[in-house]
């Protein structure tokens, strides 16, 4: 997606003009430096490298400066959003890479870092393009590519297979899932997924509120050539997971789910 990119001192500045404290899942202290001198420096570069590249520009009174509308209301989306969404995809080696999404609607926000460490900003037109990015993101399916499958598990018995399935020791952890019913294609299918650990990832969507993380809720990618897996309980307050391949409507219906119970009382 294209977006603007900014460097660290940059963004500082902005979020300090608008008295932002935190920005929730970014922990970056360099955004938020404490000490008078680092501050200073911090913003002074910022002030500057906005200037530089045309972001702050002089306005029709002599002696004043605005910064640019579409930037400062990216980043003001950023420092008070209603809702997050963050994606996070395995890049191997215990790496991620991470996706974020701050929605304060009709605004959508996407925010990620480059390579060099800059931060790249975008606005997003509205949910279905932000459905999209997160299936780009983690390499989801957007048409059926694999059997619809489903099934509840405990996660204790999940927990089980799962460290059998790390340890090399397939043939029990398949004999596990048989004890929960689940064999043939369905079984390994699952197990393949779990095999591949550097290509799976989990998606989030969090209720803000001053800055911080209200409440929650997550789904958990397993994700190999033959079909994509979704894990996540059932409801919040459960240790039963829910587990499924992904159709093309799943992700649409998963995230849907999330808003919905973060609006409703359960979300409180």
């Amino acid at each position: 997606m294209s977006g603007i990119e900014l460097e660290k001192a940059e963004f500082a500045y902005l979020l300090a003009t608008l008295h932002a404290t935190s920005v929730v899942g970014v922990d970056d202290p360099a955004l938020f430096p404490t000490e008078k001198e680092a501050r200073d420096g911090t913003y002074g570069t910022g002030f500057d490298r906005l200037q530089e590249h045309g972001w702050l520009k002089p306005a029709e009174q002599p002696g004043q400066l605005i910064l640019d509308d579409l930037l400062l209301l990216m980043t003001a989306v950023v420092a008070d959003p209603a809702y997050v969404v963050f994606t996070a995809r395995n890049s191997g080696g215990g790496n991620q890479k991470l996706l974020l999404h701050y929605l304060a609607e009709p605004e959508i926000v996407e925010l990620s870092t480059t390579p060099d460490q800059k931060y790249r900003i975008g606005l997003v037109p509205d949910r279905a393009a932000m459905l999209q990015r997160i299936q780009e993101m983690l390499g989801l399916p957007d048409r059926a590519e694999a059997p619809r499958f489903q099934f509840n598990i405990e996660e204790q018995a999940f927990q089980a297979i799962q460290n059998l399935v790390g340890e090399g020791k397939r043939k029990q952890a398949a004999a596990l899932l048989r004890e929960q019913g689940v064999n043939g294609t369905k079984g390994e299918s699952l197990l393949a997924a779990l095999s591949a650990t550097d290509s799976g990832g989990m998606i989030a969507v969090a209720r803000a509120s001053g800055g911080e993380i209200a409440a929650g809720r997550k789904v958990t990618v397993f994700r190999q050539a033959d079909a994509v897996w979704l894990m996540q309980r059932i409801d919040a307050t459960t240790t039963t997971l829910s587990l499924e391949t992904v159709q093309p409507d799943t992700l649409s219906t998963v995230l849907g789910s999330y808003f919905e119970f973060l609006q409703g009382s359960g979300g409180k």
